[in-house]
């Protein structure tokens, strides 16, 4: 009976934290259980939920960098890290540059010059999105692919009704762009179909709260949103910019004569005047 409960135990127990896909330049470890993240630093609950996630804040360094995190936990384990710090000299950004350089990341930029970089960093477990302005550092580490929402219906890639597993579909590399002015030509995608606006908190309004909430959204095969995380957000209005964009369809996706999955960068615009 103790051998039964023991091997039990060990199977429910989360993996050594040994195991976990690292952040870079910091302490944390995607994957850690909320003792573990809080052995590893102060964090303190912040008062706006993102729906089942819990968010917790606090001193952080980055490559060295002093900033703040912001450290989100979905079923007891941390799934997303977001550092952000500011005063940040044009020494430290370049010293971070050269230590990310050094990892072994697939990088993709849209901008790579000192003073003005935006890129992705990919490993075969998870994404970093860098941002460096002039004396700004913003990181955004999450899973990469990241996981299908269980909760969302349908899909191409949903398993078929007898049970069966669907087959393995590619997932893009990239991140792709919705260009926010044109928001791309027809022919192109990923392309957002039409469908209902976002709907503006009443509080956010009456607090003239406004501005843009940038997200990152998984697209299956047929266009729909399997999953959706906030990459640069207002906590007044990311709930109302998550339940937008899930509900949202894209344009599906084809390369060299098969369907993909492909992540978006998504803006929801909340404005007032």
């Amino acid at each position: 009976m103790l051998a039964t409960a023991l091997i039990v135990t060990l199977a429910t127990a989360p993996p050594p934290s040994a195991t976990l896909p690292r952040v870079p330049g910091m302490r944390l470890r995607l994957g850690m259980t909320e003792g573990q993240v809080l052995a590893a630093g102060s964090f303190i609950t912040l008062g706006t939920p993102e729906g089942a996630a819990v968010l917790r804040k606090g001193p952080a360094r980055f490559f060295g960098v002093l900033g703040e995190a912001t450290v989100v936990l979905r079923g007891g384990l941390l799934s997303e890290v977001r550092f952000e710090a500011n005063g940040v000299g044009a020494h430290s950004q370049d010293y971070v540059n050269d230590q990310l350089r050094m990892l072994s990341l697939e990088r993709q930029c849209q901008t790579d010059e000192p003073g003005s970089r935006v890129c992705d960093l990919t490993s075969s477990s998870f994404r970093l999105h860098l941002e460096m302005t002039q004396g700004r550092v913003s990181a955004h580490t999450f899973p990469w692919p990241p996981p299908p929402d269980a909760g969302t219906p349908g899909g191409a890639d949903s398993a078929a009704a007898g049970g069966a597993a669907p087959a393995p579909v590619a997932t893009l590399p990239e991140t792709l762009t919705i260009t926010p002015a044109s928001r791309n030509r027809p022919d192109a995608w990923p392309r957002i179909l039409p469908g209902p606006p976002v709907q503006y908190p009443e509080k956010a309004k009456q607090e003239s709260i406004q501005g843009v909430v940038w997200m990152i959204a998984l697209v299956d095969t047929s266009g729909v949103v399997m999953n959706a995380a906030i990459e640069r957000g207002i906590p007044e209005l990311n709930q109302a910019a998550l339940a937008w964009v899930r509900s949202t369809k894209f344009s599906p996706c084809r390369r060299n004569d098969a369907p993909c999955r492909y992540a978006v960068r998504v803006p929801a615009y909340f404005t007032l005047y």
